[in-house]
């Protein structure tokens, strides 16, 4: 009853902050949960590497690419960081430096793009991160899961024993009382 309620008001709270705040609150209130924050910085960085990198490589410049970000993707969260970095290229920032200004990404994305531009490989060096990204989300899935898999079956264990006890007990006294 205790988890109903506490999962009920942890719902309700959810949904309040999602409608009354913007995606980049949304996620930086997530960032504070210690066991999502590097999951959420892997897979945010992973979703901006590839896709930014594929459509450089594909011949568009910088600020093209951006735009392309905000305007097709259905993600809020990541039109928003597009918009943000267009503003901060046009008055004069680096892209790594705009980055590194939010903690929604790796610190390493921001030293991928930097050295991408030095040497006029942005597109395949933010494609290769975010293939080794992907795998390095693999490893921690995996090892997550290996963690957590006998906690789970000791929980349905204890489940199913509980309810063969309480099935049980009923016919247990019925035998007595013969």
């Amino acid at each position: 009853l205790i988890i109903l309620i506490l999962s009920g008001f942890i719902w309700v709270l959810i949904r309040f902050v999602r409608r009354k705040s913007n995606y980049s609150t949304q996620m930086s209130l997530l960032m504070q949960i210690p066991l999502l924050k590097k999951f959420i910085l892997l897979t945010n960085s992973h979703f901006f590497s590839v896709n930014f990198g594929s459509m450089l490589q594909s011949g568009l410049a910088l600020s093209d690419a951006l735009h392309v970000m905000e305007e097709h993707l259905n993600k809020g969260f990541y039109k928003e960081e597009s918009q943000r970095l267009q503003r901060g290229l046009l008055n004069g920032k680096t892209l790594p430096e705009l980055l590194l200004a939010k903690p929604y990404f790796t610190k390493e994305l921001a030293e991928i793009v930097r050295f991408g531009q030095a040497h006029g490989e942005l597109g395949e060096e933010l494609i290769s991160y975010g293939e080794w990204i992907f795998s390095e989300l693999e490893e921690r899935i995996y090892s997550s899961l290996q963690k957590i898999q006998p906690i789970l079956f000791a929980v349905i264990g204890t489940f199913v024993l509980l309810m063969f006890a309480s099935m049980m007990l009923p016919m247990f006294k019925l035998m007595e009382a013969l």
